[in-house]
């Protein structure tokens, strides 16, 4: 795919290679800026993993792009990389990356593991507050709270007492605290990324 859209990947690669090839390709020019993320794995995976997401700077070559994220390890098989790249948008790809409760809730899915803005990894952080601003701008911040106390602990009971659940929407918010009190992954019927073609 040739491109000078924002794109994102998975990548297997260790985090010092992966840290310094991204700086090296925003020396050369070649990227304007990456912000990365590394994942635990979830109940259905079995590898470390960072989800990427660059900003080309000229007209790019995805398939040779790849290429510069082989990294043969000693004492493994196969070299390990990136899968393809794919168009992102950055608000997908950061709500996602931090496996946001509100935003897999409205795709169908949850995440065992969740994480924060300081989890991530850039190249241009006062541009990443700017695009972590905009992202949460006018988020549903009732049911942030709801999912947040499900994970904490409280009780249905006690979340009731609260005043925070209006009583006309008693029932939907029932639904959606009750599946974050203990979570599992779930991928509304997707695979998880090992799953995905890879060379890795």
């Amino acid at each position: 795919m040739q491109t000078t859209k924002l794109i994102s990947s998975i990548s297997y690669n260790t985090p010092a290679f992966l840290r310094g090839k991204l700086y090296d390709l925003v020396r050369q020019g070649i990227i304007e800026y990456a912000h990365w993320i590394w994942h635990n794995p979830e109940e259905d995976e079995k590898k470390e993993h960072a989800h990427l997401v660059l900003k080309p700077n000229r007209r790019l070559d995805t398939s040779k792009l790849r290429n510069e994220f082989v990294e043969p390890v000693t004492g493994e098989e196969k070299p390990r990389g990136v899968l393809p790249f794919t168009p992102s948008k950055m608000n997908d790809w950061i709500l996602y990356g931090v496996h946001d409760r509100v935003y897999l809730l409205r795709k169908c899915q949850n995440r065992k593991h969740h994480y924060e803005q300081k989890d991530i990894e850039t190249t241009e952080p006062d541009l990443l507050n700017e695009h972590w601003r905009e992202c949460h701008e006018g988020e549903d911040s009732r049911l942030t709270q709801v999912i947040e106390l499900a994970g904490q602990g409280m009780t249905w009971p006690e979340l009731l007492k609260t005043g925070l659940i209006p009583v006309n929407q008693l029932f939907q918010y029932r639904e959606v605290f009750m599946t974050f009190v203990s979570p599992v992954t779930e991928r509304a019927d997707r695979k998880g990324h090992e799953d995905e073609t890879a060379e890795n």
